[in-house]
């Protein structure tokens, strides 16, 4: 993760909402840091992009509204739900917008190119 991160020129680090994987982005936060301290002072912490993200659950919905009152911007505008589309498309080897199939699967290459523009937009705004 550090020499990723050493050569890196920016970062957008992915946040399951729930407890666990805020608990470890915490950690992967400060060791951003470190590295912008100590080896890559040009490196660009480009935000969080939640992934995983129910729809339907509540408590995503409360801890997504939290968190953009704590960190505001860093909190990138887009998610990705987490859709049995993704999985099938990772599995076979294949970007999730082709051969798709099904509403699950439309969803999911819309949800991934906001996500891919909104990553790019962020990118070259510098």
């Amino acid at each position: 993760l550090i020499g990723a991160l050493v050569a890196a020129d920016a970062v957008i680090s992915p946040l399951a909402p729930n407890g666990y994987a805020l608990q470890g982005i915490t950690d992967l936060q400060e060791t951003i840091l470190m590295v912008q301290q100590h080896f890559n002072p040009a490196l660009r912490n480009l935000g969080l992009l939640p992934n995983m993200v129910s729809a339907r659950s509540s408590s995503h919905a409360r801890m997504l509204r939290e968190l953009r009152d704590v960190i505001g911007e860093k909190l990138l505008g887009v998610s990705v739900g987490q859709r049995v589309a993704i999985a099938d498309a990772v599995d076979e080897g294949r970007p999730v917008w082709r051969a798709t199939k099904g509403e699950s699967a439309l969803l999911a290459g819309r949800e991934m190119r906001a996500a891919c523009v909104r990553i790019l937009d962020a990118v070259f705004a510098a």
